[in-house]
């Protein structure tokens, strides 16, 4: 609550809702520098002592304006989780300080056709950009308030490869100046574009970056993995370029972390705006009575009640990925390293993606037209499913395949085991279609083949979600009694039935195979939950963590806009 009070009490740093993009930049720029330098938030401090309170104030920051929420990201996720994870003390006793305070602004660039090309001579790496399809685009920071970025290039060695020949030794990441700190200016060599106004995001100043043979010095390598002596000799503890990169990219997974979190507090927002809308707005009724709030029509319900479910679903799942993480940084535990790889791959793809169409919703019931950004969710689903499907290959049917009424298909381990189930006979099918087109289409036709398949696989992110889920509504129950235990249980169902029953993903081709599925029941328990506990859908909105606060304002709002 501090964040948002902060910003409550500060009416010159509240985002309008019209605002050109030079001016957002601006805006956001002040916002990130006051809650540093004034507020006394110390992100990157957080990031390395505390992750779960780091990607709480991400969260906050985002509920503010999610500009400022993706600019703090970039600043201290990528450009500072950069230098403190792949960096040794040295590169810590440098910068930290520079990058807390927000001294040192800079980014991440990941550019694998890039090369820095050691000159023993000078003890100097030259980054060079080689052709204008390795330049980079949509750099966070670069195109106004970056002064550094950690640049992905590969380290080459000159005539230490076979006969003479340049060696390279794969990709590793370098602290790159790109403008002066007095000045501001441009450095020598750094070229920059401006991406320009976009749909959204505008806070955000996104940038294109090229390299024209620009000197570093030989302590700008990030040398955690792999490093140059002064005579040029390479050393690394990891014997393979492959490895290296592994463990190169597996430092970075706080970003993926950080925006399935964030992600979360965005779906949290449009849920609170669109029930608190959905309650206040009444249209249409019986002949001869007031009209009725649009929350009491059954398609609001269906559209409503699955977005609030899922978010309270997403919050208790991303809670124990930022957990995990925290572990994980304290321990490096290996086994928990690809947990949390894993988790947080499913937990992005799945979460973006949900919360993106549901602010599509959210907008259509708003009557207004919004877009989101979200990036990599193809590959990170793909990459997910890959990891994920050894498991379920070898596991049995864990259904019981018997009637036994109600009160068993109300059972949450009945409803678990059934995701679990599904789940497990489409990675079977799925698996025996890869083998078969395999054989004459090689790996990549095979995948490509069957991507639509493929991308059915998300029921197993499902099923991790709603088993967190079950937990926490357990947990809930033992220390909460009455009402607000059926509030969680009504809840959990809502995110039970609407997966389960998903038309695309079952292949419902017609009305009665609806109905032969209970959808009259569905309906009617649907409206049920509605009924009974809609005075307490402000609280639920509230309760989640406090993600928004407003003071009951919509008590005395002028709905004559409606």
């Amino acid at each position: 609550m501090r964040l948002f009070d902060f910003f409550r009490a500060r009416p010159d740093l509240q985002t309008p809702i019209e605002l050109p993009t030079a001016a957002h930049r601006d805006l956001c720029y002040r916002q990130l520098r006051t809650l540093v330098r004034e507020a006394g938030v110390r992100p990157l401090t957080l990031m390395a002592t505390d992750p779960a309170e780091y990607f709480a104030v991400m969260e906050a920051a985002g509920g503010a304006d999610i500009s400022l929420g993706v600019k703090l990201g970039v600043q201290y996720s990528l450009w500072g989780g950069s230098v403190i994870n792949l960096g040794t003390k040295k590169h810590r006793d440098k910068y930290f300080d520079g990058i807390d305070n927000l001294d040192y602004p800079g980014s991440n660039v990941q550019a694998l056709q890039t090369t820095a090309t050691f000159d023993h001579v000078t003890d100097e790496f030259i980054i060079n950009t080689p052709n204008d399809g390795a330049i980079k685009w949509w750099i966070g920071n670069a195109a106004l308030h970056g002064k550094f970025a950690t640049v992905f290039a590969r380290l080459i060695l000159p005539l230490q490869g076979k006969g003479g020949e340049a060696a390279d030794m794969g990709i590793h990441a370098f602290i790159v100046p790109i403008r002066d700190l007095e000045t501001h200016a441009v450095l020598p060599g750094i070229e920059i574009n401006d991406c320009g106004h976009k749909i959204g995001l505008n806070g955000v100043d996104n940038g294109a970056l090229r390299f024209r043979s620009v000197r570093i010095p030989r302590d700008n390598l990030l040398n955690r993995f792999g490093d140059v002596s002064r005579d040029g000799k390479y050393t690394s503890s990891l014997p393979t370029i492959n490895k290296r990169f592994a463990a190169t990219l597996g430092e970075l997974v706080g970003g993926r972390v950080g925006i399935a979190y964030c992600s979360v507090g965005v779906l949290k927002v449009a849920v609170t705006i669109v029930v608190r809308y959905a309650l206040l707005r009444h249209q249409f009724g019986p002949p001869k009575q007031p009209e009725i709030s649009v929350l009491d029509y059954q398609s609001h319900q269906h559209k409503l009640m699955p977005m609030l479910a899922s978010s309270y679903a997403f919050h208790f799942a991303t809670v124990q990925l930022v957990d995990k993480y925290s572990e994980m940084k304290k321990t490096n535990d290996e086994d928990l390293i690809a947990d949390v790889h894993v988790l947080s791959s499913g937990l992005k793809a799945y979460i973006t993606s949900y919360t993106a169409k549901s602010i599509s919703v959210a907008g259509d019931l708003l009557k207004q037209y919004q877009e989101n950004f979200k990036g990599g969710t193809l590959s990170v689903t793909w990459n997910y499913l890959r990891d994920s499907m050894s498991t379920y290959l070898s596991q049995p049917n864990p259904v019981t395949a018997r009637w036994e009424g109600e009160d068993h298909l109300r059972d949450p381990n009945f409803q678990l085991d059934a995701f679990r189930y599904r789940t497990s006979r489409l990675l079977h099918s799925v698996a025996a279609r890869l083998q078969k087109h395999s054989k004459t289409l090689g790996g990549f036709g095979a995948w490509n083949r069957c991507l639509n398949h493929l991308l059915t696989l998300e029921s197993h992110i499902e099923s991790v979600i709603l088993a967190k889920f079950i937990e926490s509504v357990k947990s809930y129950i033992r220390y909460v009694a009455g009402g607000g235990c059926m509030t969680g249980v009504s809840i959990r169902r809502s995110f039970l039935l609407s997966n389960f029953l998903n038309t695309t993903r079952h292949r419902i081709t017609n009305r009665q195979q609806v109905f032969d599925l209970g959808i009259g029941r569905y309906n009617e328990t649907c409206h049920n939950i509605v009924t009974k506990y809609i005075s307490e859908w402000e609280a639920m909105v509230t309760r989640a963590r406090r993600w928004i606060d407003f003071k009951n304002d919509y008590k005395t709002m002028d709905l004559n806009f409606m």
